[in-house]
């Protein structure tokens, strides 16, 4: 009986043994839920933090050079439309890569850092967290879920998985000792980790923590795709299947002629048409108009060093760095550079970081805030509360009153972000005050602004448009016209090829009628890398890569169908891809499946291998995320009851001073 029960199902005694031993995982580890979902903890430790961010940059920056490495190596093989695929689609992105020498060499992390943008959690239309943080806080979690687990990860695959990096980064089988320090010394001049052995240390603690999470991820997600190695034989099968076609392909140049036929192409017809579908291009997005007093902490700075003997502190440490005997061991203290001309920049940046920084920065900032509150409760004395009063009070305190006019799309550089969102949230009014002040960081200072102005949206005519713009308009006219000509000659070939087949004529003899050459394309499944002799049949048409998608969308169509039904010509179909054509002079092409070539029966080996990939994918694809879900939304619920609870408390010093209700109500 059992022998009779083990061998009709294999499948199910492997999932009892793998849930059996994540029990005993789960119940042999102490006070642990793994999908306990309590709410998540916002006194992280600082240091751990920072290590978490800093991981997260790193891995950014490793990932972007394997991407680059693979895009290379495809670009050199031919096959760059795969190259434009893996860069997302982004054939601007694939040519950066594609010319960029190792992108490592001038890769920034506080570049990166400073891209991170802050994010809305609830969609009250305040920033509650910075993206970069948040992942960060992300990654600690699930760190420490994966430590309540027990999970632990050797030395040995440390080792094993900084050897594999290596060789993604360098696109070498061969990972040697001085190509490793290079890459050390890379990392570290761009700021992702420490130099010197500290820096190797770091880097080795980010591989650990990254085979930790991959471990969670399994562990979490092992109960998915549970199926037979038999129930895959098909879809193996379709993999494998081998297509035989003819192809007809539309030059571009054959219609460039008809396109540019026009005296004045602003009356060609349809020029209105595409202008009118470009238009919001030459758009002037709506403007705000803003007038603000700024307050700005450094303005107080200068009294308070004083007071503080800021500047003895730096001269103290100017002369250590002048007299020390060992700046390599730094054994005075001292971490300044050698080189003069910024000694001083430098002094002050080191004495910033001690506590002497802090207290400066404290009193600026409460010296500013209580101007701040003096203007707002000045300014919000007058009645009615209008932008207008800003000159006034601006004015009574000696501060200069601005003015700014600009878009959201293309705000100011020289103004912070904060003031820019300030200035459009939607409850201020026109000719209003914002109820609230604006604080800044980098540089630290703060706003107090109204709505002077709206103008909308304006769509501008072409005789509007300056020069150049009326070039790129009429330069994309010709381009979609030559397109729209070629698509009306692919179709009316396309039909005439399906009669002719109907007919029981060939697809040569419509191709020859419509003056079209046609290309025999050796068989080939749909996806398998392109071989030499289909890389040098197609090398001046279009790569393999776009005729075997292509393939598989109309394969796909016709899957319900048995394959004496199925349509063996397919549409005409452009050689485009996201707006971006990947040859300028082919416009696209019909196909014609002259044989589906079935493959012989996978042996056992070849089966199971693709099953267990199959498996693993879904495990990774769609249930990679569903056991952390509960866990997210709590954190996002402890972030966003934290982030109010700071705007609340930052109002309170202010309410507690003015009059109630007086920054809200008109009376």
């Amino acid at each position: 009986m059992f022998g009779t029960f083990r061998k009709h199902s294999q499948p199910l005694w492997i999932a009892i043994i793998i849930v059996v031993v994540i029990s005993f995982v789960v119940f042999f580890t102490p006070n642990f839920d793994p999908f306990d979902t309590g709410p998540g903890n916002l006194t992280a430790d600082a240091a751990a933090v920072k290590q978490a961010r800093n991981q997260i940059l790193l891995e950014e920056v490793i990932e972007l050079r394997q991407r680059q490495v693979r895009v290379q190596m495809l670009a050199r093989a031919g096959r760059t439309q795969e190259a434009i695929q893996m860069s997302g689609g982004n054939f601007q992105e694939a040519f950066r890569l594609m010319q960029s020498p190792d992108i490592l060499s001038n890769a920034s992390a506080s570049r990166m850092a400073g891209n991170s943008r802050h994010i809305d959690l609830n969609g009250d239309d305040y920033n509650d967290i910075n993206s970069l943080e948040y992942r960060a806080r992300i990654r600690l979690l699930k760190m420490t879920l994966a430590a309540e687990l027990g999970i632990v990860i050797s030395d040995s695959a440390v080792n094993a998985a900084r050897n594999y990096m290596g060789q993604n980064l360098t696109g070498t089988q061969d990972f040697s000792a001085d190509q490793f320090d290079q890459l050390l010394k890379q990392l570290a001049n761009g700021g992702f980790i420490a130099s010197g052995h500290a820096g190797q240390e770091q880097l080795d603690n980010y591989l650990r923590h990254r085979l930790t999470l991959q471990q969670l991820n399994a562990m979490m997600t092992r109960s998915a795709g549970f199926w037979p190695d038999t129930d895959m034989a098909e879809t193996l099968a379709q993999q494998n299947r081998k297509y035989a076609l003819e192809a007809a392909f539309i030059s571009l140049t054959n219609h460039t002629a008809s396109a540019t036929n026009y005296t004045d192409l602003t009356k060609a017809e349809g020029f209105t048409n595409h202008f009118n579908q470009v238009a919001n291009q030459y758009q002037v997005p709506v403007r705000r108009t803003i007038a603000y007093v700024k307050i700005a902490l450094a303005d107080f700075e200068g009294d308070i060093r004083k007071e503080l003997k800021f500047d003895d502190e730096v001269q103290k440490l100017i002369e250590q760095h002048n007299t020390t005997t060992n700046r390599i061991t730094e054994t005075n203290g001292t971490a300044l550079p050698i080189n003069a001309t910024n000694l001083l920049a430098r002094a002050e940046e080191e004495v910033r970081k001690t506590p002497l920084g802090d207290r400066i920065f404290d009193a600026s900032n409460a010296a500013a805030r209580a101007q701040a509150l003096a203007f707002r409760k000045a300014l919000f004395s007058l009645r009615p509360f209008a932008t207008a009063n800003l000159a006034a009070t601006a004015k009574q305190f000696n501060l200069q009153l601005h003015t700014a006019t600009f878009s959201r799309e293309a705000p100011p550089e020289n103004l912070p972000t904060g003031l820019i969102n300030a200035a459009f949230t939607p409850s201020l009014k026109v000719g209003k005050l914002l109820e609230s002040a604006v604080f800044t960081t980098n540089p630290d200072q703060i706003y107090i602004l109204g709505l002077q102005t709206i103008i909308p949206l304006e769509l501008r005519k072409f005789a509007e448009l300056n020069d150049e713009e009326k070039k790129e308009v009429r330069e994309g006219f010709l381009t979609s016209e030559t397109r729209r000509l070629a698509r009306e000659a692919g179709e009316k070939f396309q039909a005439a090829a399906e009669a002719s087949l109907k007919e029981g004529l060939s697809f040569a003899h419509a191709a020859t009628n419509a003056g079209l050459t046609v290309v025999t394309v050796p068989p080939f499944s749909l996806y398998a890398n392109a071989d030499t002799n289909h890389i040098d049949l197609l090398k001046d048409l279009v790569p393999l890569s776009t005729l075997q998608n292509a393939l598989n969308n109309h394969e796909q169509i016709q899957s319900s169908k048995d394959d004496n039904e199925k349509e063996n010509l397919t549409a005409y179909l452009e050689n485009t891809a996201g707006g971006v054509s990947f040859n300028d002079t082919i416009a696209g092409y019909v196909l014609h499946i002259t044989g589906r070539i079935n493959p012989a029966t996978a042996d056992a080996d070849a089966l199971r291998a693709f099953a267990a990939n199959v498996r693993q994918n879904t495990r990774t694809q769609a249930a990679a995320n569903d056991w952390f879900a509960p866990h997210q939304r709590q954190l996002n619920a402890a972030i966003i009851i934290s982030s109010l609870e700071g705007r609340r408390s930052g109002l309170l010093s202010e309410i507690n001073e003015v009059k109630e209700n007086i920054l809200y109500k008109e009376q």
